[in-house]
């Protein structure tokens, strides 16, 4: 039998941990970019104090049978050298476990929790949001496909070419940036400049670009 390595956790939505990775990113002053190593932000934030849980160490094994994993007491990453060093070439599964991994030291203390591919790895009687594993794979999504710059991709191949993302998670993200793109831009276009910024007042449309009310046509 497969054992689970999934915990329950505090509970949070898609969105709360979207809010918590842009803070992050201000927080260690991450530009907005299309691809993002992994490696150079661990690097980074090696010897970052992470309130209660102390300061990050990086722990490297040859053991290229074990998935990278956070222990704490002390708080560390610990991650085959294999692992590392494709991430560091780019390689998207290697960056996505990392970025995994660096959800579980923000939203998560206390538990071992190594990267489990797949749906498989997570509790089924609990949802989504109350799942470590879910939580984690939330954040990585958000932290290397921010949704400011993912909102141009429409499909899987985009997000995989655009942003070094894995296949792998490739059709679930983009579910939930059609999702993000639907509920914002439900309004539709502005008339004269084309933007989709819409916000409305009263009866009109307000384009954030182009400053004047505008009809919603």
């Amino acid at each position: 039998m497969k054992k689970i390595k999934d915990q329950k956790v505090h509970r949070r939505t898609y969105e709360e941990i979207g809010e918590l990775v842009t803070k992050a990113r201000d927080r260690w002053r991450i530009s907005l970019r299309h691809q993002i190593y992994m490696t150079a932000v661990f690097d980074a934030l090696k010897g970052e104090e992470f309130g209660s849980s102390g300061r990050l160490d990086i722990e490297f094994h040859a053991n290229e049978n074990l998935e990278p994993c956070v222990k704490f007491s002390p708080l560390r990453l610990c991650v085959s050298k294999g692992t590392w060093t494709r991430a560091s070439l780019g390689a998207s599964l290697d960056n996505f476990k990392l970025a995994h991994e660096l959800g579980h030291i923000l939203l998560h203390k206390y538990h071992v929790l190594n990267f489990s591919n797949g749906r498989e790895a997570q509790l089924t009687f609990i949802p989504n949001e109350e799942s470590a594993e879910w939580q984690a794979n939330a954040f990585a999504a958000q932290f290397l496909t921010p949704n400011e710059l993912a909102l141009n991709c429409g499909t899987r191949q985009a997000l995989v070419e655009e942003f070094n993302y894995p296949p792998e998670f490739a059709e679930e993200r983009l579910q939930y940036i059609l999702e993000y793109k639907r509920r914002r831009y439900a309004s539709g276009a502005c008339s004269k400049c084309g933007s989709l910024c819409l916000e409305k007042f009263g009866s009109e449309f307000y384009c954030q670009n182009c400053d004047p009310l505008v009809s919603h046509l």
